[in-house]
């Protein structure tokens, strides 16, 4: 049986409808999660005395959300049978969570992404889980950033393992040509994603989500330096340096991506927008870096580094004007009652 309801009442529940629609489905995401593992390094001297002078290690990680910032930094080195390193992970910085953040904690060894959820969050994670020079076995690291908002506010995350500013080794050799050759594995996983929608106030106003990760590798100590950047194509490294060979750089590592949404000239555009980026598994690297030392002794550095970022805002109508719309609506309806009685 069909039943007449009141105007206002119906209009009334639309407007709190539109309300809880867009508190909880309004969104902006990004989070990129990279790892390396099976880091191999050998030094080919021509046969002249190799002496490993030292190695240091570092961990960092950082998360902010809407203004309230939180991070944690750690370190360790020396010689490797005489090291302030750990063993099982060799360094690892807190897993760290934005002021703020709800429902989603991340936790110690956690580095999977969790995706869209109804509650903001920024956290971030990273370790050096092994270490040729400390465990003697290869070497791996791990680590990730992501952050959501729900609604409006900035959020961010990053993640770096570095020392100085790369991991590093120093290293000693005699005179003539030093070749370093990295091999390892890597998997990254990359996603952004704007989805206003579900908002009933109106358009996106400004809305951006933004991932980044950065693989490098340097040598340097001779005057004639030799580096590497991951870009995606084997065979030709981005460097443009003469000391450098990559035949095996499948997926580039270093990358920076965003999507944005909101309004340009007057009409609404990128909501909702997605980007994504990955290796889709674990995918095998090979880079060789080569320079000579023109004396007799020379010593060497070499930096190894890889980061992961995100970035993301969100600039929508605010709750009160969708609140308005449903006050004006009310008000409609009470002009149309008075008007039947008048009548």
């Amino acid at each position: 049986m069909f039943v007449k309801k009141p105007l206002a009442l119906v209009l009334g529940v639309c407007a709190t409808g539109m309300l809880a629609a867009q508190s909880a489905q309004a969104y902006v995401y990004a989070g990129s999660e990279l790892s390396i593992d099976e880091l191999t390094i050998s030094i080919d001297s021509g046969g002249n005395p190799i002496s490993i002078e030292g190695f240091g290690y570092s961990t960092s990680t950082s998360a902010e959300l809407n203004g309230a910032a939180v991070g944690d930094a750690d370190s360790c080195g020396g010689q490797p049978l005489n090291n302030d390193c750990g063993v099982a992970p060799v360094l690892s910085s807190d897993a760290v969570n934005a002021p703020g953040s709800g429902g989603n904690i991340r936790g110690a060894g956690d580095y999977s992404l969790s995706g869209v959820t109804s509650t903001n969050y920024a956290n971030s994670n990273a370790e050096i889980t092994t270490a040729e020079l400390v465990n003697f076995v290869p070497s791996s690291v791990q680590q990730v950033s992501e952050a959501n908002l729900v609604g409006n506010g900035t959020a961010s995350a990053g993640t770096s393992v570095q020392s100085n500013t790369n991991l590093f080794f120093l290293f000693q050799t005699g005179s003539g040509s030093v070749e370093i050759t990295l091999s390892f594995d890597a998997f990254l996983d990359q996603f952004a994603e704007i989805d206003n929608t579900a908002l009933l106030g109106g358009p996106t106003i400004d809305a951006n989500a933004q991932y980044s990760s950065s693989v490098t590798a340097s040598l340097t100590g001779s005057g004639v330096d030799a580096s590497w950047t991951s870009d995606g194509v084997s065979s030709n490294c981005s460097s443009g340096s003469a000391g450098c060979d990559d035949p095996s750089d499948p997926s580039d590592l270093t990358i920076t991506q965003s999507t944005g949404a909101g309004i340009a000239f007057g009409i609404p555009f990128g909501d909702p927008s997605s980007v994504s980026n990955g290796t889709g598994g674990p995918q095998s690297y090979l880079v060789t870096l080569t320079a000579d030392c023109p004396v007799a002794v020379c010593n060497w550095t070499l930096n190894l580094a890889a980061t992961t970022g995100v970035v993301i805002r969100n600039e929508v109508p605010a709750p009160a004007s969708v609140a308005l719309m449903g006050l004006g609506l009310l008000g409609l309806a009470g002009i149309r009652r008075r008007n039947k009685a008048k009548a």
